[in-house]
Formats: C-alpha cells, sequence, structure tokens
C-alpha cells in the first residue's frame, strides 16, 4: 500500500503495518546478486525468493546467484543471512554500501520477513533516502 507521502508499507496478515520503506532506488551498470545463508530452521529457496523480492522492490533489481556460480568479481552481490537465537530471528544485509541487521519475534517466515524488512529501515541507504525526500 502507498501513502500519500509516497512510502510504501508492508502490512501482515493481521492487517498491522509492519514498517513504512522508501523505495531505494541506485543504479549499477552490472547485475546485482543475492546470496542467502539460513539456520536448519528456515526454508533456503523461500528466504531466497522473498530476499530477491524485497531488496529489488526497495533496494535495485537483483538476481539469485546461479547454481553454476558466478565468473570473475562481480560487484553488486547483497549478502542475506537469517538465524534463530532462542525466541528472536536475526537477519545480517550485507552489500553495496549496505551493512545492517533485524530481528523479530515472530516465528518462521514471518519473522524472517518482519526481519529483513527491520533491517532494511535500520539501513542508512534508508536514512539518506528519506532525508532528500
Amino acid at each position: 500500500q502507498t501513502l500519500d507521502s509516497g512510502y510504501e508499507y508492508e502490512t501482515s496478515s493481521s492487517h498491522t503495518p509492519i514498517l513504512p520503506i522508501p523505495s531505494l532506488v541506485f543504479s549499477s551498470e552490472e547485475p546485482c546478486y543475492v546470496g542467502v545463508k539460513t539456520s536448519k530452521e528456515f526454508n533456503t529457496v523461500l528466504v531466497s525468493e522473498i530476499s530477491s523480492s524485497l531488496i529489488s522492490q526497495y533496494i535495485t533489481e537483483v538476481e539469485s546467484i546461479p547454481p553454476s556460480g558466478l565468473s570473475g568479481e562481480p560487484s553488486c552481490i547483497f549478502e542475506v543471512s537469517v538465524t534463530k537465537d532462542g525466541e528472536k530471528t536475526f537477519v545480517t544485509l550485507k552489500g553495496n554500501n549496505l551493512n545492517s541487521f533485524g530481528d523479530s519475534q515472530l516465528e518462521g517466515t514471518d519473522g524472517f520477513q518482519e526481519s529483513i524488512l527491520r533491517s532494511i529501515y535500520r539501513s542508512p541507504l534508508f536514512w539518506w533516502e528519506s532525508i532528500g525526500r
């Protein structure tokens, strides 16, 4: 959903707004990729698809790293790591000028989604983009 200020926000299944997030668009001449690391509690394929979708929506267009790997040294890679520690889900997001984390008390995929959105929200790119509006 879009607010009048141009911000977009995601809602959970209980219709509670999670976070307002502006689109953080920047250009890259070569493709950007996303790689994921997960603990055993998470479905790697699902985490990869959600990560690609959210990073493409809020930061820049990304592709999954092909099974054959990457040739050369790509300059645009985003790394997403998700793990469960006690009752919390933690996500770290690292990439081009981006290094942030997010956490959630929610379980499973919902916890991952909330954590990665918080990670994007806490990133310096989010605040620089917000100040420029």
